[in-house]
């Protein structure tokens, strides 16, 4: 029953990817913008595959399928939305005119907390390149008390309803269905170019091998920083191609 189980959500995995493909071919060929928006159903649909596929141990099959939702995801483009901020001031997102890190978080989180002092060091060293922004799956009375660990750079965007111990943040129109912390990088035109999620955080256990693995504090910190850098770095090597892109047009 579990073999078959399994045939069945690789053969509807395959189904969707395969409808995805022809989509965005469709879409590119048409000249038509994809929405991050119009591919929630596809993205609840992938993220369930993989779910399915960890916990039935199969975790190379998992790891292949969460390639397939990145792709997915990047290549669609962010509406331009309103945001209802910490201090209560509207953001308008059609007014920003620079890349963004928009950032998915909860206070719960752990690994979410533990990178914010690696996060503030690439706002120091990049805000007057980058936009960032933090839209937290709590409401504004639980973001409040942690908010002055933040750079005052970032801009931090409450729920108006906490779903605690979720996946899922919905805030005016915008929807994340996809774990804490995620990252969403998003060019001045607003193509999502790079989505990630995780963070690394200080621990220790035993893999599947029975090998023990030790992260150290100085360890975790040290590949965060790495990591943001060169997905932000990234994102402006984009920035600069779309701008390269429209003075040729």
């Amino acid at each position: 029953m579990k073999h078959l189980l399994f045939s069945i959500i690789l053969i509807f995995a395959f189904s969707v990817q395969a409808q995805t493909n022809r989509k965005i071919s469709d879409d590119l060929s048409s000249n038509k913008k994809i929405y991050y928006s119009e591919i929630q159903d596809s993205i609840s649909s992938i993220n369930n595959i993989i779910e399915n596929l960890f916990k039935e141990g199969k975790d190379k099959e998992g790891i292949q399928y969460i390639d397939t939702l990145k792709n997915l995801i990047q290549g669609s483009y962010l509406k331009n939305l309103k945001f209802k901020t910490l201090n209560d001031s509207i953001l308008d997102m059609s007014k920003i005119k620079k890349p963004i890190l928009l950032q998915v978080s909860a206070t719960w989180c752990n690994p979410c907390m533990f990178e914010i002092p690696q996060l503030n060091k690439m706002v120091t060293k990049y805000a007057d390149s980058v936009k960032f922004i933090i839209l937290f799956q709590d409401t504004k009375s639980k973001l409040n008390r942690i908010s002055k660990k933040f750079s005052d750079k970032i801009i931090l965007i409450p729920s108006k309803n906490s779903e605690l111990y979720t996946n899922r943040v919905e805030i005016n129109n915008f929807t994340h269905q996809l774990g804490f912390p995620s990252n969403y990088y998003i060019t001045s035109d607003r193509i999502i170019v790079n989505f990630t999620r995780g963070a690394n955080i200080p621990i220790e256990y035993t893999n599947k091998e029975g090998k023990k693995i030790k992260i150290t504090k100085e360890e975790a910190e040290r590949k965060n920083l790495e990591r943001m850098e060169k997905e932000i770095k990234k994102l402006l090597t984009y920035e600069k191609q779309l701008y390269k892109n429209e003075v040729r047009r």
